[in-house]
């Protein structure tokens, strides 16, 4: 599967209804992994973010209104595990070689460009999407060496140990949960640190004292950025990003999770009650392939997080 196409199925509920015309043919910087940047047109060029023309087979490119902010900084999240995954995919001696990217580009060229070179081809590629050359290629080579690597490791005895491992993931069964949040840029910064450092404080408190949590939704001063979901249910898969799923696996009524970070924000969950589920592999073998494909790519761009670190840019 490629890049493109997992982000189909990572962002398919946070990008539906996002409108497809243009009010400007900037194309922002908005972060940096490693070297780097992350541009609106990137953004679009990942969400395939461009129709047809009615006349001919040219893709014509559309710019977007600006996307919702979470949608957006979901995506930037995507670009860097994506970009990290391939700097150790580099780094494993597992990724493309020139000529394998070479002859994937002058496939995809159109006729009336057969007798182009092939640094020409690129960039009538490049302007055509507003994206460097450079990037081009790196497309190119992620799709090639995630295709080989999930060849590799999405197995249907990787997908039945998947299952076996968080059962409750995907079996159907719903935590009843409050969530707090603290919104937050997407990328390491100094305001995600201060973040998860006064959720510290406050999971402290909340777990020495008893806290009436419906006072918590009253909030001034420097408590007035923090949102309060209270007792919600949600399932193991589709409700909530996996990422704020993953504590409430191994956690016991009553509990509080360390804060969890996500692109848009940090966040305690608290859980107060558990139905179990009852599903079994073969009900939904769909979603612990899609689960799966995300842990493998995070399991990638870990690797290289340190050096490719995803850091916002001021606007």
């Amino acid at each position: 599967m490629s890049g493109l196409c997992l982000t189909g199925v990572l962002l398919a509920n946070a990008i539906s209804g996002e409108p497809n015309d243009r009010s400007s043919t900037d194309s922002r910087v908005l972060a940096r992994t490693g070297p780097q940047t992350i541009t609106d047109a990137d953004i679009d060029f990942l969400l395939a973010r461009f129709s047809k023309t009615d006349h001919d087979d040219q893709l014509q490119i559309q710019v977007p209104r600006p996307l919702s902010s979470a949608t957006q900084a979901t995506a930037i999240e995507l670009l860097a595990l994506q970009r990290q995954a391939l700097a150790t995919l580099i780094r494993q001696q597992q990724a493309a070689s020139t000529a394998e990217i070479d002859n994937v580009i002058r496939a995809r060229a159109p006729p009336d460009q057969s007798d182009w070179s092939l640094a020409q081809i690129i960039e009538s590629y490049s302007n055509q999407f507003r994206i460097e050359p450079e990037k081009v290629r790196d497309s190119i080579d992620f799709k090639i060496s995630w295709t080989r690597y999930l060849e590799h490791h999405l197995t249907e005895e990787n997908l039945r140990k998947h299952f076996d491992t968080q059962h409750r993931r995907f079996d159907g069964t719903r935590f009843n949960i409050d969530l707090l949040t603290i919104t937050v840029p997407v990328g390491e910064s100094l305001v995600r640190s201060q973040a998860r450092q006064r959720l510290e404080e406050l999971r402290s408190q909340l777990s020495t004292t008893q806290v009436n949590w419906e006072q918590l939704d009253k909030r001034d001063g420097d408590q007035a950025d923090l949102s309060v979901s209270r007792q919600r249910w949600v399932r193991g898969t589709g409700d909530l990003v996996p990422r704020l799923i993953t504590p409430l696996l191994e956690m016991d009524i009553d509990q509080l999770s360390q804060p969890i970070h996500t692109a848009t924000g940090v966040h305690l969950v608290h859980l107060i009650d558990v139905e179990v589920g009852s599903y079994v592999l073969s009900d939904v073998r769909g979603d612990v392939r899609t689960h799966m494909l995300l842990y493998l790519l995070e399991h990638l761009a870990k690797q290289s997080a340190e050096e490719w670190p995803l850091l916002l840019c001021p606007d």
